[in-house]
């Protein structure tokens, strides 16, 4: 599967709530940084953080604009719109 298609998959599953991709998207030995700081280490703690977040939030629109692809690293441009906390 492509980058691209991966990254919709991982977008896709926030907007749907849906935990279940993360495991065939991400690596046990996953390092997941957010742009403003916060980092996740292991496919354990993302699955903790996604469930965690939905909880009590809700994403409504994200928009891909942009991949950059750079050897083995991925980034996505996005624009989302304001997430809804519960």
């Amino acid at each position: 599967m492509q980058r691209d298609e991966i990254v919709k998959r991982y977008f896709q599953a926030w907007l749907d709530q849906n935990i279940e991709p993360l495991g065939s998207i991400f690596s046990e030995d996953i390092v997941y940084s957010e742009c403003y700081g916060p980092e996740y280490r292991g496919l354990s703690q993302i699955l903790k953080w996604f469930a965690d977040w939905n909880k009590s939030g809700r994403v409504l629109k994200w928009d891909i604009k942009n991949f950059i692809h750079q050897g083995m690293f991925t980034l996505s441009l996005i624009h989302i719109s304001e997430p809804t906390r519960l």
